[in-house]
C-alpha cells in the first residue's frame, strides 16, 4: 500500500527496585528539587508499566499470545528506527503506550534488506520465548513462505520493534512466540489488502490506533450480501490493486472466456475495452484454493498509457472473486514475479462477515 501520511532500558532489577521501593510524597509536603525530579521519573516508569500490563491483560482476556500494532511507515527502507520514533507519526503511540519509547536498540529488529513498515510486538507472557527470522517467499517453497535467516532470539517476552516489508503486498519477517504454558503462535506482520488494517489471525491482539483516514481508500465499497470492492495504488503508483467480489457465476453454456470478459468489465468499466485477453486455468492455484481458478491477462490503453492486467478469478457460493493487478507496461516485467507470489498466497478468509480473498498467514 502506498503510504502518504498516516501514521535505553535500565536493567530489569533496577527497574523492579525503583518501582517497588519508591515512596509516595504526601500532599502538602515540600520536596527538594532533586527528589521531585526522581519522583517524576518514577511516576513515568509506573505509567509505562501500567500501560504495558494493561495491554497484556487485554490480550490475555482475548486468549491472545501476542499483541501487535502497525506504528506507521518509514520514509526510507533503511531508515533508522530512532528517526521514526522521533517523528510526528510515531508520537501518538509514544503517548498512548509510553513503554514503546523505552524499547532499546538491541530489541529493534530490522530486515537485512530494510523495509517500510514499522510494527511493535508485545508477548502476552513476560516469560515467553521469542524468535524473529526473515520470511522468504520464492519458487523453491512454492511461494508459500518459510522461515529463513535468524535475526533475533530471546528467552523473555519483552516488547520489540520490527522494520520490514520492502514490498507492500508481501510480508518479510516471521515472529515465533512460545509462552511458558506451551502456547505458541507464528506470525508474519503485514497489512490487509482488503481494508488496509493489520492482518491479524487468531492468537494476535491488534492494538493499532485506527483513525478513519487510516483505512479509508479510494473506491472502497461493501456491497449487499457477500459483494465488496477495494481499490488502491501500490509501489509509487506503478501498480494498482483491485480486490472485489460480485454476485453471479458462470452461467449454463457460458465458457470461461465469456465469463472472463463479463468479469473484466467489473474491473475496467464497460467503456474500457480489454485487448489481447488470455484466459488460462491454473491447476496449482485451483488445488490450493479448492475452487477452479483462472488467470486472466490483458492490456488497456495505448502507447505510453498502456497498462498490463493480471487477474486471479475464481467462484464460490454464488459469487465471482477477482484479485487484479494493473501495471504500467514498462514496469510489468519487473512486477510479474511479485504478482505470481501474491497469487500463490491467496486464500479465503472472513472479514466483517464476508468471505474475501486475502493473502495467507501462517498460523
Amino acid at each position: 500500500m502506498k503510504y502518504r501520511c498516516t501514521f535505553v532500558l535500565l536493567p530489569a532489577l533496577l527497574l523492579f527496585l525503583t518501582a517497588c521501593g519508591g515512596k509516595q510524597v504526601q500532599s502538602g509536603k515540600q520536596v527538594q528539587p532533586g527528589k521531585e525530579s526522581m519522583l517524576s521519573i518514577q511516576n513515568r516508569r509506573e505509567k509505562k508499566s501500567d500501560k504495558l500490563e494493561a495491554l497484556r491483560a487485554g490480550a490475555k482476556a482475548e486468549g491472545c499470545i501476542c499483541s501487535v500494532a502497525f506504528l506507521g511507515a518509514a520514509l526510507e527502507p533503511g531508515e533508522d528506527l530512532a528517526d521514526f520514533l522521533a517523528s510526528e507519526e510515531a508520537a501518538q503511540y509514544l503517548d498512548a503506550y509510553p513503554f514503546i519509547r523505552e524499547i532499546p536498540p538491541d530489541r529493534w529488529i530490522i530486515h537485512p534488506e530494510g523495509g517500510y513498515e514499522v510494527y511493535c510486538m508485545v508477548p502476552t507472557d513476560p516469560k515467553a520465548s521469542v524468535a524473529v527470522n526473515t520470511w522468504d517467499i520464492n519458487e523453491a517453497n512454492a511461494f508459500r513462505g518459510e522461515s529463513g535467516q535468524v535475526l533475533y532470539r530471546s528467552d523473555c517476552g519483552d516488547p520489540i520493534l520490527l522494520l520490514g516489508n520492502i514490498s507492500d503486498i508481501m510480508p518479510s519477517l516471521d515472529a515465533e512466540i512460545v509462552d511458558s504454558m506451551g502456547g505458541s503462535v507464528s506470525y508474519q506482520p503485514f497489512l490487509s489488502l482488503y481494508d488496509g488494517s493489520l492482518s491479524a489471525p487468531s492468537g494476535i491482539f491488534d492494538f493499532t490506533l485506527y483513525h478513519e483516514a487510516d483505512v479509508a481508500v479510494p473506491q472502497t465499497e461493501n456491497g449487499a450480501g457477500g459483494s465488496y470492492y477495494y481499490q488502491d495504488l501500490l509501489q509509487d503508483d506503478y501498480m494498482g490493486l483491485i480486490n472485489c467480489a460480485y454476485a453471479g457465476t458462470t452461467e449454463d453454456g457460458e465458457s470461461p472466456e465469456e465469463h472472463a470478459e463479463k468479469s473484466v468489465a467489473r474491473l475496467t468499466g464497460n467503456k474500457t475495452k480489454p485487448q489481447d485477453l488470455s484466459v488460462e486455468k491454473n491447476s496449482g492455484y485451483s488445488e490450493a484454493l479448492g475452487c477452479p481458478v483462472y488467470i486472466l491477462t490483458y492490456t488497456t490503453g495505448r502507447n505510453e498509457d498502456t497498462s498490463v492486467w493480471k487477474v486471479f478469478m475464481t467462484e464460490a457460493d454464488g459469487y465471482t472473486y477477482l484479485y487484479a493487478f494493473s501495471v504500467w507496461a514498462d514496469a510489468y516485467a519487473d512486477r510479474e514475479d511479485t504478482i505470481d507470489e501474491v497469487f500463490g498466497q491467496l486464500c479465503f478468509s472472513q472479514k466483517s462477515g464476508k468471505r474475501v480473498l486475502c493473502t495467507r498467514t501462517k498460523r
